[in-house]
């Protein structure tokens, strides 16, 4: 219901042009799953673009596929905690072969155990890396421009601190738009997080540098993209990402 809601609300008081954005779409028999991303400026190097999946989940990698198809010269990372789910990343990207979050310490993780026999959720005691290290270790930057957040519940612990004040913000590490998985409130649960999905939705219009931009219904839950309407580095006077006359309405208007 809270989804309705936003929807209408960004269709009434933040209007976008779709056609400014791609949809990346992964589809599973007659499951469609779309990310919505702005498009990258034809002007801007691609080497200096960074795409990063968080959460490989052990499928064919297609929104990853498209997006090399579209700009081959950007670098594509993938964080992925079970050697099961890496798939056929590796012929497109750069794997990072590591649980992540905000701090170092061991934790319980839901993994995906996938795909020869069927996807398993496996719950699994995983030593945590801080996401600003493995940037640092295997990116070699801070700044993201595409980004899907899907690690079975856990990202959200990254989302949260993603707001003013927040370690990731602290940490100056900046995303320009992401593709975030809703997942039920069980999946949650079973990690020992309380769902409050709606709370980090919330959160994040008040109190941090990004926008929930679109709500992307998919099968039985949602994809929502946040879009960073800020930063300079994604602002950029059409540097980065073509998202000028949208941001510039948002701000003048409400911001």
């Amino acid at each position: 219901m809270f989804l309705r809601h936003l929807q209408s609300c960004l269709a009434k008081h933040v209007p976008i042009e779709i056609r400014e954005f791609e949809a990346y779409d992964r589809k599973k028999e007659e499951v469609s799953e779309k990310k919505w991303f702005l498009k990258l400026d034809k002007n801007f190097p691609q080497k200096q673009c960074v795409w990063l999946t968080i959460g490989i989940g052990g499928e064919l990698a297609t929104e990853e596929q498209v997006f090399k198809n579209e700009y081959p010269e950007c670098r594509i990372f993938g964080i992925e905690a079970s050697e099961k789910s890496y798939g056929d990343f590796a012929q497109i990207g750069t794997i990072i072969p590591h649980a992540v979050g905000v701090e170092e310490k061991n934790a319980s993780v839901m993994t995906i155990d996938c795909c020869k026999d069927g996807m398993k959720f496996i719950k699994k005691e995983l030593r945590i890396r801080p996401l600003h290290k493995l940037l640092d270790e295997y990116v070699k930057s801070r700044i993201i421009h595409f980004a899907i957040f899907d690690i079975e519940g856990m990202e959200n612990l990254l989302l949260d601190e993603l707001v003013y004040g927040g370690k990731l913000y602290m940490e100056k590490i900046v995303f320009c738009q992401i593709d975030w998985e809703l997942h039920f409130d069980d999946q949650y649960k079973k990690i020992g997080l309380k769902p409050n999905k709606i709370g980090t939705i919330i959160n994040l219009i008040n109190n941090s540098q990004y926008l929930p931009i679109i709500v992307s219904p998919t099968y039985n839950y949602h994809h929502l993209t946040l879009l960073n309407i800020k930063d300079p580095v994604c602002r950029g006077k059409g540097n980065v990402l073509p998202c000028g006359l949208v941001v510039r309405n948002i701000l003048s208007e409400k911001y």
